[in-house]
Parts: structure tokens; sequence; C-alpha cells
């Protein structure tokens, strides 16, 4: 009775405090945490059960007083052999914990590399292009659209919608500008919006040049502040800048996704740009890189979608405010992971952005916590099958000498 009276305040124990979400039986997803909680009754169970027969037995025999410390000490040794199968069920979580923490700081790492390497991918593309107009007096339309094409963009880069190019035009220049491009067979073609500056960079080149990409055409990026700011950022520096979050322009209605641009300046061949008014009298344009944020971090993340929620904001912090994108919009559910979630920094073109890493329980489940379980389990059950097996052994000799002497006096 006393046997069952303690397993039952045990079990009870046990169960309301992982009802709460409190105590070792957590650690882990619903079914290992329901594993381990059967395992702890069975085993405090057992155990009574077990010291309970084993008192028992020697209530049987005779002086008992005189065998207290020996009842004692198989008790005590019987314990500590549980206590040593405990730790080691607890060092080998705890080593399991560890080894998943580091694969997901190893996949966050390695998210972010190939994040970065897009990017200056990205960058060196544009550079190309630099190079491009740095060899020619004037790049036609249809020497843009080869180089475009030359580089594979649409199967190599999937996450860049388009790469285009911006010419400076003075305000009194920009009829002529529509006129020879109308005339060209862009029949539609006109800069917008409606701007006040005495200068404007519409989008002339856009390739790939589908239908959606075309949207952009002529649209004056220096009016959009986000843009502007990335824009002569890149005039005064003369290296690649990325804009903050932006909506492209070629997006349709329904969508929502956040975007942003690479721009890389292009300055006249007759004019030096080795100081900063040199490059700002000599910028004849841009060649830059449009593309959705969403399609750059599907490309990296691969075969980790399913276990990682990544999530990009425009800056330094992690504000709601400032997200941009998130690979899972679902709430996270909560793990029992060391590493719910990780916040790493990376430039992107002279611009920051801040990602943040969630482990989502798709990652958890893919944490063997079986090996540890089993230490746990068949540990204790040898112990107690061992012990059982002593203890007979030891009650069949002590019965055995006591009938000897019995039968020897009579």
């Amino acid at each position: 009775r006393g046997a069952t009276l303690t397993s039952v305040l045990f079990a009870a124990f046990a169960i309301s405090n992982t009802v709460q979400g409190v105590g070792p039986f957590t650690a882990g997803p619903l079914n290992d945490s329901l594993i381990l909680l059967v395992c702890f009754t069975v085993l405090i169970s057992i155990t009574g059960l077990v010291l309970s027969a084993d008192l028992a037995e020697r209530d049987d025999l005779r002086n008992l007083s005189t065998r207290w410390r020996e009842l004692v000490s198989s008790w005590l040794a019987l314990l500590a052999a549980l206590c040593m199968t405990v730790i080691a069920w607890h060092l080998m979580s705890s080593d399991t914990e560890q080894r998943a923490a580091d694969q997901f700081y190893r996949i966050t790492a390695e998210t972010r590399f190939r994040i970065a390497t897009r990017m200056n991918d990205i960058a060196a593309i544009l550079q190309g292009a630099q190079g491009l107009f740095a060899a020619s007096r004037s790049v036609r339309r249809d020497e843009w659209k080869a180089y475009v094409a030359s580089l594979n963009v649409e199967q190599r880069f999937p996450e860049i919608s388009y790469i285009g190019f911006a010419p400076r035009v003075e305000t009194s220049a920009k009829d002529a500008l529509i006129r020879e491009v109308r005339a060209a067979g862009f029949v539609d073609f006109t800069i917008w919006p409606a701007s006040q500056l005495p200068e404007v960079f519409p989008v002339l080149y856009v390739e790939p040049a589908s239908s959606r990409n075309r949207r952009a055409l002529g649209y004056d990026m220096l009016s959009e502040p986000v843009r502007r700011a990335a824009m002569l950022r890149a005039r005064d520096s003369g290296d690649p800048v990325a804009s903050g979050k932006v909506e492209l322009v070629q997006n349709v209605v329904e969508e929502t996704q956040a975007g942003t641009l690479m721009y890389l300046p292009v300055y006249r061949n007759d004019a030096l740009h080795t100081t900063l008014l040199l490059r700002r009298a000599g910028l004849s344009g841009y060649v830059f890189g449009a593309f959705r944020i969403a399609d750059l971090v599907q490309v990296t993340i691969g075969d980790n979608a399913s276990s990682l929620r990544v999530e990009v904001f425009d800056g330094a912090s992690t504000d709601t405010a400032a997200l941009m994108y998130t690979s899972d919009p679902s709430p996270v559910s909560r793990t029992h992971l060391a590493m719910p979630e990780t916040a790493l920094p990376i430039e992107m073109g002279k611009h920051q952005w801040m990602l943040r890493f969630s482990a989502l329980p798709e990652f958890e489940h893919m944490v063997d916590r079986q090996k540890a379980q089993l230490v746990l389990i068949t540990g204790a059950v040898i112990i107690l099958l061992l012990f059982t097996l002593m203890r007979s052994l030891a009650f069949t000799t002590e019965n055995a000498l006591g009938l000897a002497n019995q039968m020897t006096a009579e």
C-alpha cells in the first residue's frame, strides 16, 4: 500500500507539471514527452513493487533487525544504479540537444552565406553591364538584350525580376527621348510619374522583356524616396548599392511581395570620376537589378524551408514595421529546443538587412531522441532485473540455510 500510494503521488506530480509545461518531460514534441512520462511512471511503480517484494520476503526471515544494514545497503545500491541510468539519459539528451543546436546554427549560417553570395553575384552582373557601357559610346537595345541573354538570368538567377538601365535625362530632353523610344516600337512609352526635379532617370531597358517587366518602362526611379537614396549613394561612391524595401512597379495589384533593387552608376566615358564632384558631374545613368525578396530567400533556403522560418528585416532592427519578408507567416509554434531564434546581420550592397531564423516544429521532429530514451528504458529494466535476480538468489540461499539448520536441530 505504501509503494502504491508513493507511485500514485509521483505520477500525479509528474503529469500535473507536464500538462503545465514544466519539468524534464516537456523537452521535446508531445510524443517524446508522453514516452518519457510513461517511462518515469512505470519506472517508479516497478521500483516500488521490487522494494516492497524485497521487504516482504525479508519479513519472513528471522532476525530482520540484524540484517537492516544489509537491507539499506542493497536498496542504496539499487537507487544509485538507477540514478546513474538517469544521469546517462540526461547526458545523452543534452548531447542530442547540443547537436540539434549546432545543426540549427550551421543551417542559419549557410543560409546567410548563400544570400550574401547571391547578392554578390548580382553585383558582379551589374559590374559586367557597367563594363559594357564603358566599352561603347552608346549601348543599343539589342546589344543590351544580347548581354542579358548571355547571362541566362532566368535559369541561373530566378530571383532576379529583370536587369535594367536608366539614363540620366535632363527635363528639357524628356520629350525627345519619348519620341525616340516610341519610334522604336514602344508606342505607349512615357516618363512617369510627373516630376518637378531638373533631371529624371526613367527605366529605358529591361531584360527579360516580358509583358510584366515592361510595366516598369519609363518609370522615373528618382521620384521615389527609397530608390533615390540608394541611387545617390551609388552615384557618390561608385559602388553597387542596394535599396531598402520597395514595391516593384511590375507587380500586379494582388501582389504584396516586397522587393529591392541594386544600383551601379554608369559614368560618361570622356569624364573622370576619381572624386565626389567628378562622379556627380560625370554620371550618365544606372544599371540595376530588381528582385523580389521572397524569391531570393526561397532560392537560398532550399530543402530547409519546412523546418526553418526566415524573416528579413530592412535595417538593423527586428521591429515588425521593418519586416520585409517571412517564409512562414503563421505564428511560430513553441519548440522545446535551446535555440528558439537567432538574428544575423548581413550587408547587401552597402545596405544592411537583419535575418532572423526560427526553428519550426518540423525541425524538432528531426532531432533523434530515441537513443536517450532507449538508454533510460533498457538501463532501468536491466538494473531492476539484476536486482530481482540477485535478491532471489540471496533469499533462496538464506531459506536453504535456515531449512538445513532446522533439520540439523531436529
